[in-house]
Parts: structure tokens; sequence; C-alpha cells
């Protein structure tokens, strides 16, 4: 894991803001660990589903259990990142700096509350700049 040269007349220099929750796994919780590893940015709402450490990946290798009929996939990868100083937790998602979770009754209503409160949190931030 190797940091590219950073060009300046295309670096982005402004703040970079991540949403994440549960459901954030795979490939969206790997581009939430690089931006907050490599670019410092602020992670906003719930723990991710895969571990900061890395996780198993790859093509699944499908067994059928003989007595219940039931498959199971089981992958064959692992991706695995190195050590971490901003999150040195084991066995656990990527931590957000800002928890932000869905209210009771707004999962009742199937609102996104989170998003909001989200932004109000960025444009709070942005006003500290």
């Amino acid at each position: 894991f190797t940091i590219p040269r950073r060009k300046k007349s295309l670096a982005f220099n402004g703040a970079v803001f991540v949403l994440v929750n549960g459901e954030s796994f795979s490939a969206a919780a790997t581009m939430a660990r690089y931006l907050k590893e490599y670019c410092g940015a602020t992670i906003l709402g719930e723990e991710t589903g895969t571990r900061y450490e890395g996780f198993a990946t790859a093509n699944l290798e499908a067994i059928t259990l003989p007595v219940s009929g039931y498959s199971i996939g089981i992958p064959c990868g692992l991706s695995a990142f190195p050590d971490s100083k901003l999150q040195p937790t084991r066995n656990r998602g990527l931590l957000p700096d800002i928890t932000l979770s869905p209210t009771v009754q707004e999962a009742l209503v199937e609102k996104d509350g989170v998003l909001s409160r989200a932004q109000q949190e960025i444009r709070l931030l942005l006003q500290k700049e």
C-alpha cells in the first residue's frame, strides 16, 4: 500500500466526508477506510459491516449441506489491510468520527433522517474552518 505522489494541479484540497452504516461493506467499506487513512476524511454514520483490518472476499465455493439441503457460500480469499494508528480496534468495522443513527420513528416511516443530520453536521464542521 503505497500512496501515489500528489500532483498539486489535480489534487482536491477540500474536506472529504463519508456517510456509512452497517450495510456498508466490501468495496464501500474499503473506500471509506482508504479515504480516512489517506485523505483524512471525516466519517459520519454507524460502524461499517466489514472489519477494518480486512475481510473474506473473492469467489465463493458453494457447498450444500446433506441433511438440510441448505447451500452455503464460503469465500476463498482475504483482503487484508495494514495496521492503522487511526483506528487501533480489532475485529470491528470502521468506526465513525461522528455517530449518527436512525431513530425508531424514522425507520418506521422509512425516512432518511441520518442524511439530513449528516448534512447539518458537515455544515457546522465547515463553518468552524
